[in-house]
């Protein structure tokens, strides 16, 4: 479809907003996001379930008296809780700790210890691939703790009490109780393989999506309406499917799209009402759009001539030019009418004519392309002039310099950047007219 022409409220822009931004680079590199998604989720799951299984139990102990006002007591229990935990870690308790379950290797990495120092309340953790030893170590790691708090405050065993601490009040607030013995996990401990391949999709994801943007930022090519704004100056006249460039257009749903979008352009150039046009294609057959936008203008009505600005004559007059004129339609047309291209009657009764302009090379070369254009206009409604590429032939600049306006044909994601900023400051230097642009995108955000 096509939009509204030039900056009405009709255009979209993806740009406008961070937030359009990025999701217009996810939708560009859409296939490289998914598939890094997926890659990333297949990895992380492999991952997960080739790992066996673990599973962690907690034992509960309390340190110091269950019911008492003394401040001082609950304050050095508080604090001994904490040594406790680092304690529960040491050597001496943790090689006790694997005599009395039957031996575990690298009982080290399996237990840990936490506690706070306002509830009292010392925790150990024991995580193991086997559920019921995890609890027996956790069990057995709490009675050792006991045992050594029991024996009392003999300095290989017991943490010598805080200082201040009395003597009465340290036995009680060294004491050590199970407030919540630990059982079998029937649940493995962490995520599970599903889980994992999830949080690894998001990271495969976000990782995609920043490179896409860097690889985005970093490339030539025209990516937005936005920059295509900057670039040129000027507004978008339509936007229409990338079919309309292409030589050969195979679907009929092409097809009826390609001739819905140029019947809305042609609408539109009939509302500017500009006579004669410069039809700038870039990194395409400018011709054969030419073609179609003429036989979409023919279709509401109006007489057009096709200047193939591209294929002078060199030794031609303009009087041979215009008696050599071709009333017809060009091969390959959709919409050549019946007995078009036979060369018969008179060429000014024809809708669309095509022409071969002279050569211009005696530095006059304005005044004659003028002078072609206007002797057309006699016969014609609109004169459509599709030229050379602009950045490199001097005539293409000839043709725009005279004609009543120029309009830029761009790829979004294609055209690069330094290309068209080259094109438009030769339109600037020869004070051309720049109408609009027309936009070939495949983006559905951009085609409403």
């Amino acid at each position: 479809m096509v939009e509204p022409m030039l900056n009405g409220p009709g255009v979209r822009d993806e740009r406008g907003t961070s937030t359009r931004g990025v999701v217009a680079v996810m939708r560009r590199w859409r296939w490289m996001i998914l598939l890094a998604a997926l890659a990333a989720a297949a990895a992380g799951y492999a991952v997960a379930s080739t790992g066996s299984a673990k599973y962690e139990s907690h034992a509960v102990l309390l340190v110091g008296p269950i019911e008492t006002a003394d401040a001082d007591a609950l304050r050095a229990s508080g604090q001994l809780a904490e040594t406790y935990a680092a304690f529960a870690t040491s050597k001496p308790v943790l090689n006790a700790t694997s005599r009395r379950v039957g031996g575990v290797q690298d009982i080290e990495d399996s237990v840990s210890a936490s506690a706070n120092a306002v509830t009292r309340l010392l925790t150990i953790s024991v995580v193991t691939s086997d559920a019921q030893l995890s609890s027996r170590i956790a069990n057995t790691e709490a009675r050792v703790l006991i045992d050594v708090a029991a024996r009392g405050q003999r300095a290989e065993a017991l943490p010598i009490p805080p200082p201040g601490t009395t003597t009465e009040v340290a036995p009680k607030s060294g004491s050590l109780r199970v407030v919540d013995p630990a059982e079998a996990s029937t649940t493995p401990a962490g995520r599970g393989a599903l889980a994992i391949a999830i949080l690894a999709a998001i990271g495969g994801l976000l990782g995609a999506l920043g490179l896409a943007l860097l690889l985005d930022r970093s490339g030539d090519s025209i990516s937005d309406l936005e920059e295509l704004r900057e670039v040129t100056g000027s507004g978008v006249l339509a936007t229409m499917t990338p079919a309309v460039l292409a030589t050969r257009r195979r679907r009929v749903a092409s097809r009826t799209q390609v001739k819905r979008d140029f019947h809305l352009l042609a609408a539109k150039l009939n509302a500017v009402g500009d006579r004669s046009l410069l039809v700038a294609v870039l990194d395409a057959d400018g011709l054969t759009f030419t073609t179609h936008l003429a036989e979409a203008l023919v279709a509401t009505g109006v007489t057009v001539a096709v200047i193939d600005a591209g294929n002078p004559q060199v030794a031609a007059t303009r009087d041979a030019v215009l008696a050599d004129a071709r009333p017809t339609a060009r091969a390959g047309s959709d919409d050549a009418g019946d007995g078009a291209g036979d060369g018969s009657g008179d060429s000014a009764s024809w809708p669309l004519r095509f022409v071969n302009p002279p050569a211009f090379d005696d530095g006059r070369g304005a005044d004659a392309a003028r002078g072609v254009i206007d002797d057309l206009l006699t016969d014609a409604d609109v004169v459509l002039v599709s030229p050379p590429p602009l950045e490199q032939s001097p005539g293409a600049l000839t043709w725009a310099r005279v004609v009543d306006g120029t309009m830029l044909v761009v790829q979004l994601e294609r055209t690069g950047r330094s290309q068209l900023s080259a094109v438009v400051e030769n339109l600037r230097l020869v004070h051309a007219r720049l109408l609009g642009t027309v936009v070939a995108s495949g983006t559905s955000m951009l085609r409403r």
